[in-house]
């Protein structure tokens, strides 16, 4: 048979190779290998002025990690460069919605 002359599959993009897809608020759903963590959403590690040392120490390093649902801050690193707060299970791997990153993002859940 003659060599094929389509162009294969994207990998990684299209999900097809079992990668976990985030949904990038610019680009679309995307491979999570373009993605990288930054941090919990709702424990920026960021020091307020009422805070002592100790308190956002604690704040920051020594609480307890929940399995659930929480949000996190990503960057679609190897896309866009966008930030963006994903709302995802960490058990399951599961991303119920993702949010640019801003004064919305960042509003505390109730």
């Amino acid at each position: 048979a003659p060599p094929s002359t389509s162009a294969a599959p994207a990998r990684g993009r299209t999900g097809t190779d079992g990668m976990q897809l985030i949904p990038c608020p610019w680009c679309g759903p995307r491979a999570h290998i373009e993605f990288r963590y930054q941090c919990d959403a709702d424990v920026v590690p960021q020091r307020s002025h009422t805070e002592t040392e100790v308190e956002w120490r604690d704040r920051t390093w020594l609480r307890t990690n929940h399995i659930g649902w929480h949000r996190e801050i990503w960057q679609h690193a190897d896309g866009c460069r966008g930030w963006l707060v994903v709302t995802r299970n960490n058990l399951t791997h599961g991303v119920a919605k993702t949010v640019p990153l801003g004064p919305a993002g960042l509003e505390p859940t109730s």
